[in-house]
C-alpha cells in the first residue's frame, strides 16, 4: 500500500505554508501528501484515502460505488481544526513521519489518527469530532 497523508483543515494561509512544506519534505520519503477538500468532508475517509492522489475526485468516486452514491458535496464552515490521517504506515514509518511533521511545524494542537477498519466509513467531519473529543481528554 502506497503511504499517504490526507490533510484537512489546510485551506487557511498558515495551512497552505504547513502543506507545502509537508508535500516536499514527505515526497523525499515517497509519501503522498493530499488535501481533502472541504466540498469532500461526507465522504467516508477510507474512500478518500483510496483517491488521494489519483487524480479523481472522491466524490465523483463515491457516486459510481452502490450505496455512495448519496453521498452529497460538504458546504458547511471549514474545521476549526487541522486534521492528518496517516495511511499506510507502519509503527517505525509513522515515528520517522511524526517527526518530521514536527520539523514542518505541525504543532501539538493538530489532530493526528492513523486509518484503520473502525474509522475507515466515518467521514472527515465524524473523525473531526471523535479526535476533538479524544484530544480533550488526553489534555485537559
Amino acid at each position: 500500500m502506497n503511504k499517504k497523508i490526507l490533510l484537512s483543515g489546510f485551506g487557511d494561509f498558515v495551512g497552505n505554508m504547513l502543506s507545502d512544506s509537508l508535500k516536499g519534505r514527505m515526497g523525499e520519503m515517497g509519501v503522498t501528501v493530499c488535501k481533502i477538500e472541504k466540498k469532500e468532508y461526507l465522504v467516508p475517509v477510507g474512500l478518500l484515502s483510496s483517491a488521494a492522489g489519483t487524480g479523481r475526485s472522491a466524490l465523483e468516486t463515491a457516486a459510481r460505488i452502490p450505496g455512495f452514491g448519496a453521498v452529497r458535496a460538504y458546504e458547511g464552515k471549514e474545521l476549526p481544526v487541522r486534521i492528518l490521517l496517516f495511511v499506510g504506515f507502519d509503527s517505525e514509518e509513522l515515528d520517522k513521519a511524526l517527526a518530521v511533521c514536527r520539523e514542518c511545524g505541525i504543532g501539538r494542537n493538530d489532530l493526528k489518527a492513523v486509518l484503520t477498519p473502525d474509522n475507515a466509513l466515518w467521514d472527515v467531519l465524524t473523525l473531526c469530532r471523535e479526535l476533538s473529543d479524544e484530544h480533550r481528554m488526553m489534555n485537559p
